[in-house]
């Protein structure tokens, strides 16, 4: 059901808006099978959507591109069939050149699939730089730092914010929101050896949406 509810909302809309694609992506007709809600063909491949539940769905064809969203979500089993990632990591392996992605939010701390999977891998972090000393730090919430003004009334007390800054744990100074968006970033790693491995990680944080 999140399968097809993905193909309706996110994979049709952008083959119908770019023409590039829609060109080379037949509509969904009942009669052509190479073009169902939850199968694309195009030339030289295609693009099928399964549920982590499913272990017929995971387990029935080559794969050479895995991406596995929300992970933390998944199902603990596909069926009985076990990991529904390492049924599907298996499909793989006739590709000497597959590639592999996991993508979602965290869940819980220490039992997490994706908490796990980036500690195998590089642990990088997207990084600014301080407009003060010029050294490369995140910003998460032990270095952002408001104020705020408190109104009480009976047993209901609210807040607002009324300013919103970055400290940087180096030197101490304190920067606006505005002037961190425009300042240099950059990926660090903490883990860089595991790149050797060909296994990269990445944590960002809604601190960097656009959108927020």
């Amino acid at each position: 059901g999140d399968a097809k509810k993905f193909s309706r909302q996110r994979i049709a809309p952008m083959l119908s808006h770019c023409k590039r694609l829609r060109d080379k992506v037949s509509e969904v007709k009942s009669r052509d099978s190479g073009n169902t809600v939850l199968q694309k063909m195009f030339p030289g491949g295609s693009l099928t959507l399964v549920g982590a539940n499913s272990s017929s769905g995971l387990s029935s064809t080559p794969i050479r591109y895995l991406i596995g969203d929300e992970v933390d979500r998944w199902s603990v089993s596909a069926g009985t069939e076990g990991d529904p990632w390492r049924l599907a990591e298996a499909r793989t392996t006739t590709f000497h050149n597959s590639k592999l992605i996991r993508v979602s939010s965290p869940a819980q701390k220490d039992s997490s699939a994706i908490e796990r999977a980036y500690l195998e891998g590089t642990q990088e972090k997207w990084c600014h730089r301080c407009p003060g000393c010029g050294e490369w730090n995140e910003i998460n919430m032990q270095t952002v730092k408001y104020t705020y003004d408190s109104h009480v009334k009976g047993k209901i007390t609210t807040y607002k914010v009324t300013s919103v800054n970055w400290a940087c744990p180096e030197c101490g100074l304190i920067f606006p929101e505005e002037t961190m968006r425009g300042q240099p970033a950059k990926w660090i790693a903490e883990n860089p050896e595991a790149g050797t491995r060909g296994i990269r990680s990445f944590w960002i944080k809604g601190f960097e949406s656009p959108w927020r």
